[in-house]
């Protein structure tokens, strides 16, 4: 080849190679201005996008605004409306606030006259109970209230008696007491929630002091006289519009007999409601009159009327105790200057009469006590206490003698039976053998 030749073919390969970039580089550009178009149209369409989402939510806001505001004046227009009916059919019929407030006064006093007659209908059985079994059974029955007070679970399960226990459930249930189940799934009666549980602790409390009646019988005839009294009267008032349901436990089953014995003697509390029997406005006023002034005065705001002094509370309520603590003050020593005594402390009197009692009649009352004791059996309150005390050793037993700690375990040893109590009085005798120093009085 010549040297003509491999010139053109150089010239020829060099124009190649720059057509060749121009046109790569001319690609490029188109690419890039194409991205960046494209890049512009989706910036926009977000930007479009954003804008129509704004613009929406300002409407429905203002949608919003203008449907509340529709709202309120609408309301107001109907408040308004109302208070004009009001007006005009106060004008129109006067008396209608005036039946209202009767129907309410009357409703009022027929759920209190429901609640008086449950308390009235347990503290009959509460004395019912007593006058049969004795005054021992009381006792037991002011055990089982404590507990219920104190917020445990009562489980009658364990009585084997049917009629009594079927009374006992009954005596609960009217105090107002509710289904509870115990921590290991038995069923019994607890305290309620709330203003139920208020009430039904004070009515407790109450058959707790009818526990103390000195004479069982005689308040179960009082409690009767003033079951058949004027505070029937409204247990057998009109009945207002139906409630709703009411709060609280629901009235149970009547109550099964003791014995077999239906005398009118049974007929203590307060009267079922009737809708045979409907009492006047005027009579409904009386009956609130009288209710008000029996108020006035038991907060000795009024004097008791003569009539209702002999239908009222016994003697025993209403006289104080004849022991007065300022018996053993002596306001005729001149008070002299404070100094120190040395003598021995105690109550000399409680001494005294201690040792005027012969030691051969002391052990005789004590094995008098024991026999008795012995052919009573246990008591309600023990069966319950052993029971417990047997199904907390089957739970140890089961867990294979691991000791599970658990939140019951710190009420463990708190409560004192009968039995520790006296041996925890008996042991001050005790105190003054080991300590014979003097005390020291001014």
């Amino acid at each position: 080849m010549t040297d003509g030749s491999l010139s053109d073919t150089s010239s020829s390969r060099s124009s190649q190679s720059v057509h060749k970039k121009a046109r790569s580089k001319e690609k490029k550009a188109k690419k890039e201005k194409k991205a960046k178009k494209e890049k512009k149209a989706e910036k926009k369409a977000r930007k479009d996008k954003k804008a129509k989402k704004d613009k929406k939510d300002k409407k429905d806001k203002t949608d919003k605004k203008e449907k509340k505001h529709k709202r309120e004046k609408k309301s107001k227009k109907r408040r308004r409306d109302e208070s004009t009916d009001d007006s005009s059919g106060d004008e129109s019929d006067g008396d209608g606030g005036y039946r209202q407030a009767i129907a309410k006064r009357e409703r009022e006093e027929t759920e209190k006259a429901e609640k008086e007659a449950n308390v009235n209908r347990a503290k009959g059985i509460v004395l019912k109970l007593m006058a049969e079994k004795g005054r021992e059974l009381g006792e037991e029955l002011k055990g089982m209230m404590d507990m219920v007070v104190e917020g445990e679970v009562v489980v009658l399960g364990g009585i084997e008696d049917e009629n009594m226990r079927g009374t006992l459930e009954g005596l609960l249930v009217c105090a107002g007491l509710v289904g509870g189940e115990t921590d290991e799934g038995e069923k019994g009666f607890v305290l309620g929630e709330g203003a139920d549980k208020r009430e039904a602790k004070n009515t407790v409390r109450e058959l707790i002091r009818v526990c103390d009646h000195p004479d069982p019988k005689a308040g179960l005839a009082e409690l009767a006289g003033v079951g058949r009294g004027p505070s029937r009267g409204p247990a057998r008032g009109p009945q207002g519009p139906p409630r709703g349901p009411a709060k609280g436990p629901a009235r149970g089953p009547p109550l099964p007999p003791t014995n077999g014995d239906s005398s009118d003697d049974d007929d203590y509390g307060v009267s079922k409601t009737s809708t045979g029997n409907k009492l006047s406005l005027d009579e409904v006023k009386a009956m609130a009159a009288k209710r008000n002034h029996d108020m006035l005065v038991a907060k000795g705001l009024a004097l008791p009327d003569s009539d209702g002094a002999a239908g009222g509370r016994e003697e025993w309520m209403m006289v104080p105790g004849e022991h007065n603590f300022l018996d053993g003050l002596k306001a005729t020593e001149v008070i002299k200057s404070r100094g120190f005594k040395n003598e021995k402390g105690g109550n000399k009197e409680a001494e005294a009469e201690a040792e005027k009692i012969d030691p051969e009649v002391q052990r005789q009352m004590e094995e008098l006590q024991r026999e008795h004791d012995e052919m009573r059996g246990p008591s309600l309150m023990d069966l319950h206490r052993d029971k417990k005390q047997e199904e907390k050793e089957a739970k140890a037993k089961a867990k294979g003698g691991k000791w599970d700690w658990s939140r019951k375990d710190l009420d463990a040893g708190r409560r004192v039976d009968k039995n520790n109590l006296k041996n925890l009085m008996n042991g001050k005798e005790g105190l003054r053998d080991k300590f014979q120093g003097s005390v020291m009085k001014f």
